[in-house]
């Protein structure tokens, strides 16, 4: 089973994990996620080992062991940071590379998981295919995981002679903690996603294998080979066959039995070695490290939509560049390192000397919203980053929840999410906007009941079902009320806008609507008739696609959902408004 320190049982493991991760970023396996999971035990139970071995030999040194972490992580994170950061600077719009320079500071950091959390929150949005950073946080919560792990072996070290029995007490009650507080409504679900806290259970469930003895082994093949099947159908089948919670508890607990039954100290398994996915094993790290980015910028700059063929290019491109990386980075490292005795301080002075410096670059790119040139079409100005307005043009809406004033004219009452605020921002750009009082509001509370009670004509929008109004539509159905129906114009901006070196043909692109959009709007027209507003309709063309530029050369939407002020201004003046607003002038 062993081929000289390593295991390749567990490379094996580790190869069919990190094939899991790869076709979930590439949208093929819906809890391909959970191969994150299956290296989280893994690390658990090789840093206890490690830790375990050197102070049994009296040789642990708390700084020598993160100094060995950062030098096997810390070179690849510079690299890709590097690229993410050159790559980005051509090919990404200010909201995407502003996202992309925060990452970088977070990934040099090892916090981007604490990052994620605060920007991002949802790590299944769809936006973050597109973040070719966005995998990192799994590298901040092992760092951070680094330095706070072996505190509890060296505290009980230099207090008892029974330390491994304390650790191990000590683990499990600090393991028990971290699960309950996973598995207890405390906190939401990305608090679990993201942050260590939640987290730790699973590297402890790896670690306390090393402390409990193993016991006598008997062959155990049948056991292996079932709890490989379990692991590999709860990463490749996307049925929801239960909660995600117990996926991953279940995910946690059979890795922990597969490494415990392979590593069993007599009558070691004969399981056969496929080369191939202990290969991809050995090279996991760096596959992790590179595959992301390699999916979002060929999503950002050629297709976001992928074919057979394609996703076959982008998948196996990443992971002949993530072996290459792992032979001629990883390995070149390890060797340097044998050779040269001041090697890892070298590698660690190199890469901080690099870090800093960059770190220092994408804050600043942060700061001024990731505008580093003119767009035109987005009447975005590199010598006035403010002039990135177009979140803020949607935000302003907010400033518009008030009520009406009592100054005789017909009150209008918009309510929903951000797309009701892009309905508002149409009436608002519109010649009737004078003529008419407008309000915005969200909340679902005492205060919508009076707004309705108030308003003559009342627009309903938000993205999805509109369910969640349910108990107002009684209400509302006694005003003149208006359905705004769902709008996606594309999902990649960037990948609209790395057209731009086509010359006109630019400016004629062109988009299908989507199949969702379409058996949502066709339903919602049923449901309201002559009430429903198909917002996908008012850029359609006679060839039956959809516009995304307006005649002047401006984008109509700077995310795919949203409207910019070029957008809104372009939708007042296509919609029919005689036809909402009987006898207002």
């Amino acid at each position: 089973m062993e081929q000289g320190s390593r295991s390749y049982i567990l490379d094996m493991l580790k190869g069919i994990a990190i094939l899991g991760v790869v076709f979930f970023h590439a949208n093929l396996f819906t809890y391909g996620y959970l191969g994150v999971d299956v290296f989280l035990v893994i690390a658990g139970y090789f840093t206890t080992k490690s830790i375990v071995r050197q102070l049994d030999n009296g040789g642990f040194s708390y700084l020598n062991f993160l100094e060995g972490r950062l030098v096997r992580l810390y070179p690849l994170l510079i690299i890709i940071s590097i690229i993410s950061l050159l790559l980005g600077y051509f090919t990404m719009l200010p909201t995407n590379y502003k996202n992309t320079a925060e990452t970088v500071v977070g990934t040099s950091l090892f916090v981007n998981n604490i990052v994620q959390y605060i920007t991002a929150s949802d790590y299944w949005d769809a936006s973050n295919e597109y973040k070719p950073l966005m995998h990192t946080w799994y590298i901040g919560v092992v760092f951070q995981f680094y330095v706070l792990y072996p505190l509890f072996f060296i505290g009980a070290y230099h207090f008892t002679k029974k330390w491994k029995r304390v650790v191990g007490v000590l683990l499990a009650i600090a393991g028990l903690a971290s699960l309950l507080l996973y598995v207890l409504p405390i906190f939401d679900t990305a608090f679990h996603f993201y942050l260590l806290p939640s987290r730790f259970f699973e590297f402890i469930a790896g670690g306390l294998l090393v402390l409990v003895p193993t016991g006598e082994g008997e062959k155990r093949e049948w056991k292996f080979w079932f709890g490989l099947f379990l692991i590999i159908c709860l990463i490749a089948c996307n049925s929801n066959l239960t909660s995600e919670q117990y996926r991953l508890l279940s995910t946690v607990l059979f890795t922990t039995f597969l490494i415990r039954i392979s590593t069993d100290k007599e009558k070691l398994m004969s399981i056969p070695n496929f080369k191939f996915i202990s290969i991809l094993g050995m090279g996991s790290y760096s596959i992790y490290i590179w595959h992301q980015v390699i999916i979002a910028f060929y999503r950002n700059i050629f297709e976001d939509r992928l074919n057979i063929w394609q996703y076959v290019f982008v998948i196996g491109f990443s992971l002949v560049v993530g072996i290459a990386s792992y032979y001629l980075i990883e390995q070149a490292i390890d060797k340097f390192i044998k050779r040269k005795r001041k090697a890892k301080v070298f590698i660690l002075t190199t890469s901080c000397l690099i870090a800093l410096p960059m770190s220092y670059i994408s804050f600043d790119f942060y700061k001024r919203a990731g505008v580093v040139r003119d767009i035109p079409e987005l009447e975005t100005e590199v010598s006035k980053p403010e002039t990135w307005e177009t979140l803020v043009y949607n935000d302003n809406v907010y400033k518009y929840d008030v009520d009406f004033p009592n100054n005789g004219k017909k009150n209008v009452l918009v309510v929903g999410d951000s797309y009701a605020r892009d309905w508002y921002n149409i009436l608002k750009e519109s010649h009737y906007a004078n003529s008419l009082n407008l309000s915005y509001h969200k909340s679902l509370d005492d205060v919508l009941y009076d707004r309705i009670r108030k308003a003559n004509y009342i627009f309903l929008a938000n993205h999805g079902d509109f369910n969640l109004f349910d108990s107002y539509i009684p209400q509302m159905s006694h005003k003149e009320l208006y359905r705004v129906g769902d709008k996606r114009f594309f999902s990649s901006p960037c990948l609209i806008y790395n057209q731009r070196f086509l010359g006109d043909s630019y400016y004629n692109q062109k988009i299908d609507i989507t199949d969702d959009i379409a058996n949502r709007n066709m339903k919602e027209k049923q449901i309201f008739g002559d009430g429903f507003i198909n917002m996908m309709d008012v850029i359609k063309d006679n060839s039956g696609q959809y516009r995304i530029f307006t005649p002047e050369h401006k984008l109509i939407s700077h995310d795919g959902l949203h409207l910019t002020r070029a957008g809104a201004k372009y939708y007042a003046s296509k919609i029919n408004f005689s036809n909402l607003f009987h006898g207002v002038q």
